[in-house]
C-alpha cells in the first residue's frame, strides 16, 4: 500500500486551510512542517525508495497546474453551480441557488466570500455535509484520472458522476479545497516556484528542465541530496529561456556591453521545441504541453514532420531545437500573427494556414548537451545541420551589429514590416532554463513612453473580479461612440448617442485607483439581464455581468499593441493586450473614440498601434512631439489616509478606549471633521477596519466600500449623525436606529432588547415625528407569519406527548350509529370529526357492536365513495382543485399518521432545510391518499385511546 493510502484527504484539507488562513510568514513553515512529516514517515518505513512513497500524490493536488500527468478536467464554476444545485436539490430563487448561480456578484453572497466560488460553495454546504474523512489523498487522485479520462472521452454523464461520487463522501471543508484543485486554483499565498522550492532546493531548477512533477519526487526523494548539474533531456520538455524587457531609451544604461550583439525578430506565435532522436519526433508547447499527434511522431504521419525531415542533414542522429511555431499563409505567403485568431495548434491538412517552425536555437546534438555553450557556438551548429524551407521551417534572420546605437534602427525597421519588435542577444550566452536575465533582451514599441497610439474609450460594461478584486467591478467593457446613425433592425434606440463594443480591458491600474473608480460608479451600475437591452449600448457575444448608462460612464485612456479581428464584440474588432493608462475624469461620453476614428487608426497602421518610427527619446517621428506625461507619485487615496496632519487639542474622554474607522467616500472635508471631532474626543483612528475596530463611522450609505462592509456583519455601522450627537451631548450616546446600518456581538443583543425590529423603543415614550416614518417601516416589513417548519416544530413539542390532545391531526368519519358521544370526545381530545367521505379523512369510525364481516362492508361501501368523489374532483378546473386542496390541507397530520422512523426521517429534513409543505409534497402527498387504505376503528378503539392517553393499534388493521 502506497503512503499516500495512509494520507486523509481531510488531513490535506485541513493543513491547506490552516495555511490559508496564516500570516505570510507562518505559510511556509506550515507547508515545510507537512512535507517533512510525510518524508519522515517514508523514511519510518524503512524500504528503499519507490513510488509508494513518493510525495508525488500530494505535490499533483498541491500544484495541479503544475502536472502534466493528468489531463484537463473540463471542469469551470458554471458546470459545478449547477451540479450541486442539482445534487442539493435547491429551488430556483432560494437564497442557496442563487449563492450558487451568482457566485460573483456581492450582493447575492452576503458576506466576503463573494466571488471565490469555493468559499460560496463551502457557506452553503457546511451545514448540509458530513464530517467526512473517508478518503485518502490516493482515493482522490484516482477519481480526478477517471474525470479527466472521461472528459477526453466526451463522456460528461461520466464526469458527473464521480463527481457526485465525490462530493457524497466529503466534509464541506474537503469539497473547499477539492473545488479550488478542480479549478487548478488554490491561492493559498505560496506560488508554484516557493512551494517547489518548500520541497526540496534544487525542485524548481529540476522542473525547469523536465515538466515533470512525478520525476521531481522521484529524483529528489532524500532533502539532503543535492543536483550539482541539471541538463535538459530528450522526449522531455522543459521552460524555454526568456527575455528582459528592455525599453528603447534604457538601451546604454541597461545593456550590457559586449563587442558584437545578434538581433532577430520578434516572432508573433507560439513557443515550441522539437525533440527527434531514432526517427521519432515530440513537440511541446512553453508549458510543457505535447502536441506530437497534431504536427506528427515521425516521418509517416502529422501535417509538420513529413516536411522538416528532408531539411536536416544526414548525419542528424538526435537533436532538441527551441523556436516559434508561426501560422504561414501559403495564399499570400506570409505570416498570420497570433491576433488573426488562428490556433496554430489546431491546424489541420488541406488547410489555407499551415505551421511553420521558425528556429533560433539549439541545445541538444547527437547526444551532445549544448545549454552550457555560448549563443555563438550553437548557432553554428544550428546552420550546419538544417537547411531553411518556407512555410515549413526556417532559421530565424539574424543580424549582426557592434553597436548599441544600431539596436533603434533595427526596431524601426521592425516597426515599418509591421513586426512585434526586436529580440537582442549577448553572444556569449548560455541558456537557462526559465532565465529572463542572461543575456537576451526583448524590445517592443510598446514599451516606450509615446510610442504608442492611445484610444479615450467609455467604459459601458464591467465584470466581477476574482481573488483579491473580488466583490467589485475589475474589468470593463470597452464602447466606442457610433457615428453611423444608424440603429440595429430590432433595437429600442431612443435617439441619443449609440456605443457599440469594441474589447474589455482589465490590467493597467493600481487597487487604490481601481476601488476609485468602482465607488465613483456603483450607484449607476445596472445587471445585466437576458431580452433586457440598454438603448444606448448595443454588443455582441461578450456580454458584461453589469452594465452603466453612458451618461454616467467615464472615459479610459488605453494602450494596446494592436486590433485583431473578432467576432465578439459589435465591431467585429478588439484590441490586443489592452492596457489602462489612465482614467480620464476631465472628458464626457461625448469625447470617447468614434467607429470612424478606431478604423481609420487601424486600417492606417495594418492593425498595429505604434507609430511609424521613434526617436531616440521614444517620441514618434513625423509628428509634433509632446513632453513625456509626468508619472504620479504613487501614494494612498486621500480617503484611505488620515486627513489630520497636525496635532489637536484634546477636549474630552467621550471616546476612550474606542476605534473608530470614518468612511466618507470622496468628501474629504466631512472626513477631516469627523476624524478630528473623534480625535478631540480621545478617540483611536484607523483607515482600514480590522479586528480591533469598534465601530465604521459613515456618510455615504451608496458608497462601495460602506455596502460591503454591512454585507460583511464583521463591524459596528453607523452614520456620522451619531458622532455629532455626541459631541453636543458630551458623552457616549446610545445608539438609535435611524443611525444603525449593522451592529454584531454583544452590541447587536443590547440593541435588540431596547428596540423592536421597526425602531421602537422598548421603554422611551415616541416622538410625534417619529409615528410617520414607524408606520411607513411597518408597511415596508411584513408580519413575520411561522413557517410550516417552526409550526410542525412547536406542534411536536407541545402535543407529541400530551395525553389531552390523543387525536389531534386526525380527520373522523364516523358512519351512521356511532354515538354523539363518540364524537364529542373526539373533538374534546383534539380530533377532527368530518361530516362526510372525503380524501382527507384518515379514520373511519363503526359502530362498536358490528363484527368485523361488517366492518369489511363498510370499507367497500367508503372505497366506492371515495372513487366516486375523486372522479368529481377530476372534472373540476385546476385551479378549484388547487383551492380546494390547500383549504383542506392540514400541516401536522404526519404526525399521527406516520410511523416514529418516517417522523425521525421528517425531523432530519426539517434539519437540513428540506420545504415541507411544497405545491408539490401536497401533491405527492394527495396521490399517496388515493391509493393508501384507510384506518377503521370502533367506539371502543376511542375509549382505549383516552384511557392509555396514546393512539393504539386499530383492532381492524
Amino acid at each position: 500500500m502506497s503512503l499516500s493510502n495512509q494520507v486523509s484527504f481531510l488531513k490535506l484539507a485541513s493543513v491547506l486551510d490552516e495555511i490559508n488562513t496564516s500570516k505570510k510568514d507562518q505559510k511556509s513553515k506550515l507547508l515545510k512542517h507537512f512535507i517533512l512529516q510525510f518524508q519522515a514517515e517514508a523514511k519510518k518505513t524503512g524500504k528503499p525508495f519507490d513510488e509508494e512513497l513518493s510525495f508525488f500524490p500530494i505535490l499533483r493536488l498541491l500544484l495541479p497546474t503544475y502536472d502534466r500527468n493528468r489531463g484537463p478536467y473540463g471542469i469551470k464554476e458554471y458546470t459545478l453551480s449547477k451540479l450541486y444545485v442539482r445534487i442539493l436539490c435547491l429551488n430556483r430563487g432560494t437564497k442557496d441557488y442563487i449563492k450558487l448561480t451568482q457566485y460573483k456578484a456581492p450582493k447575492s453572497n452576503l458576506g466576503s466570500e463573494g466571488g471565490d466560488f469555493s468559499e460560496v460553495a463551502y457557506s452553503v454546504l457546511k451545514t448540509r455535509c458530513g464530517k467526512g474523512g473517508e478518503l485518502s489523498v490516493a482515493d482522490v487522485n484516482k477519481h480526478l484520472d477517471n474525470i479527466a479520462a472521461k472528459h477526453i472521452n466526451h463522456d460528461q454523464r461520466g464526469v458527473e458522476s464521480e463527481l457526485q461520487l465525490l462530493m457524497s463522501k466529503m466534509s464541506a471543508l474537503e469539497q473547499r479545497w477539492l473545488i479550488r484543485m478542480l479549478l487548478k486554483d488554490l491561492h493559498v499565498g505560496l506560488g508554484g516556484a516557493h512551494v517547489l522550492n518548500l520541497f526540496h532546493q534544487d525542485a524548481r531548477d529540476l522542473y525547469d528542465v523536465c515538466h515533470n512533477l512525478q520525476r521531481v519526487c522521484s529524483v529528489l526523494h532524500n532533502p539532503s541530496s543535492q543536483l550539482h548539474e541539471i541538463e535538459v533531456v530528450l522526449f522531455e520538455p522543459f521552460r524555454p529561456m526568456l527575455s528582459r524587457r528592455l525599453d528603447i531609451q534604457a538601451v546604454e544604461t541597461d545593456l550590457r556591453d559586449r563587442d558584437e550583439y545578434y538581433v532577430e525578430p520578434k516572432h508573433d506565435g507560439e513557443r515550441f521545441q522539437l525533440h527527434l532522436s531514432g526517427g521519432q519526433f515530440k513537440y511541446f508547447s512553453r508549458n510543457g504541453h505535447e502536441y506530437t499527434s497534431t504536427y506528427g511522431a515521425d516521418v509517416t504521419c502529422g501535417i509538420l514532420t513529413p516536411h522538416i525531415v528532408p531539411q536536416l542533414s544526414a548525419d542528424v542522429e538526435s537533436c532538441i531545437l527551441d523556436g516559434e511555431m508561426m501560422c504561414w499563409n501559403t495564399k499570400y505567403g506570409t505570416y498570420t500573427s497570433k491576433g488573426g485568431n488562428i490556433d496554430v495548434k489546431k491546424l489541420r491538412l488541406g488547410n489555407i494556414h499551415q505551421p511553420c517552425f521558425c528556429v533560433f536555437d539549439i541545445l541538444f546534438y547527437n547526444g551532445t548537451v549544448l545549454s552550457n555553450k555560448p549563443l555563438s557556438e550553437r548557432l553554428n551548429i544550428l546552420e550546419s545541420m538544417l537547411s531553411s524551407r518556407q512555410g515549413v521551417i526556417v532559421h530565424t534572420p539574424r543580424t549582426r551589429i557592434h553597436s548599441k546605437s544600431d539596436i533603434l534602427p533595427a526596431l524601426n525597421k521592425a516597426i515599418e514590416n509591421r513586426e512585434e519588435g526586436i529580440v537582442v542577444k549577448e553572444p556569449d550566452a548560455v541558456y537557462k532554463p526559465n532565465s529572463r536575465k542572461d543575456g537576451w533582451y526583448k524590445i517592443k514599441p510598446e514599451y516606450t513612453e509615446g510610442a504608442m497610439v492611445e484610444l479615450d474609450m467609455l467604459i459601458i460594461g464591467g465584470y466581477y473580479g476574482k481573488g483579491s478584486q473580488r466583490g467589485i467591478v475589475s474589468q470593463f467593457l470597452l464602447g466606442l461612440l457610433d457615428d453611423s446613425n444608424t440603429p440595429d433592425e430590432g433595437s429600442a434606440n431612443s435617439g441619443g448617442p449609440r456605443f457599440v463594443s469594441a474589447g474589455k480591458v482589465g490590467i493597467g491600474l493600481s487597487m487604490e485607483e481601481l476601488v476609485d473608480l468602482s465607488q465613483k460608479m456603483s450607484p449607476h451600475w445596472i445587471r445585466t439581464r437576458v431580452n433586457q437591452l440598454p438603448d444606448q449600448i448595443v454588443w455582441n457575444r461578450e456580454k458584461p455581468d453589469l452594465w452603466i448608462p453612458p451618461q454616467y460612464s467615464h472615459i479610459l485612456q488605453v494602450r494596446a499593441t494592436e486590433v485583431v479581428r473578432s467576432e465578439s464584440f459589435k465591431v467585429n474588432y478588439c484590441l490586443r493586450f489592452p492596457r489602462i493608462q489612465a482614467v480620464r475624469y476631465d472628458k464626457t461620453s461625448s469625447d470617447c473614440l468614434t467607429v470612424e476614428e478606431f478604423h481609420r487608426i487601424r486600417t492606417q497602421g495594418s492593425g498595429k498601434l505604434c507609430y511609424e518610427s521613434i526617436t531616440g527619446t521614444g517620441s514618434r517621428a513625423g509628428l509634433p512631439t509632446r513632453s513625456p506625461r509626468k508619472r504620479k507619485e504613487v501614494s494612498l487615496a486621500s480617503e484611505y489616509t488620515c486627513t489630520i496632519q497636525d496635532g489637536v487639542t484634546l477636549l474630552s474622554h467621550i471616546f476612550k478606549g474606542k476605534t473608530l474607522c470614518v468612511m466618507t467616500g470622496g468628501d474629504i472635508t466631512r472626513k477631516q471633521t469627523l476624524e478630528t471631532a473623534i480625535l478631540e474626543h480621545s478617540g483611536r483612528l484607523v483607515q482600514n477596519s480590522g479586528p480591533g475596530t469598534w465601530a465604521i463611522v459613515v456618510t455615504d450609505t451608496n458608497n462601495l466600500r460602506v455596502k460591503n462592509a454591512v454585507a460583511a456583519n464583521a463591524h459596528n455601522v453607523v452614520l456620522a449623525s451619531w458622532v455629532e450627537r455626541c459631541v453636543d451631548s458630551k458623552c457616549l450616546v446610545e445608539w438609535i436606529p435611524d443611525e444603525v446600518l449593522s451592529l454584531v456581538g454583544h452590541d447587536k443583543i443590547v440593541f435588540n432588547n431596547k428596540f423592536d425590529c421597526y425602531g421602537d423603543s422598548f421603554t422611551l415614550p415616541l416622538r410625534p415625528s417619529a409615528l410617520p416614518p414607524l408606520l411607513s417601516s411597518m408597511n415596508s416589513h411584513p408580519i413575520p407569519l411561522p413557517t410550516p417548519h417552526e409550526l410542525l416544530l412547536v406542534e411536536r413539542e407541545l402535543y407529541s406527548t400530551n395525553g389531552s390532545a390523543v387525536f389531534r391531526g386526525l380527520q373522523v368519519y364516523c358512519v351512521r350509529g356511532v354515538a354523539k358521544l363518540s364524537k364529542l370526545r373526539l373533538r374534546f381530545y383534539g380530533g377532527s370529526v368530518c361530516d362526510e367521505m372525503s380524501e382527507i379523512v384518515t379514520h373511519v369510525v363503526c359502530v362498536s357492536d358490528r363484527d368485523k364481516d361488517n366492518v369489511e362492508e363498510e370499507r367497500r361501501i367508503n372505497k366506492r365513495v371515495k372513487s366516486e368523489t375523486n372522479r368529481e374532483n377530476e372534472e373540476n378546473t385546476r385551479e378549484k382543485k388547487k383551492e380546494s386542496e390547500k383549504s383542506k390541507w392540514n400541516w401536522f397530520e404526519e404526525i399521527d399518521k406516520e410511523s416514529k422512523e418516517e417522523n425521525k426521517e421528517m425531523g432530519d429534513d426539517v434539519k437540513n432545510g428540506k420545504e415541507i409543505g411544497s405545491e408539490g409534497d401536497r401533491e405527492q402527498l394527495n396521490r399517496e391518499r388515493e391509493t393508501k387504505e384507510l384506518c377503521y376503528v370502533d367506539e371502543n378503539w376511542i375509549k382505549e385511546c383516552i384511557r392509555k392517553r396514546v393512539l393504539i393499534r386499530s383492532p381492524y388493521s
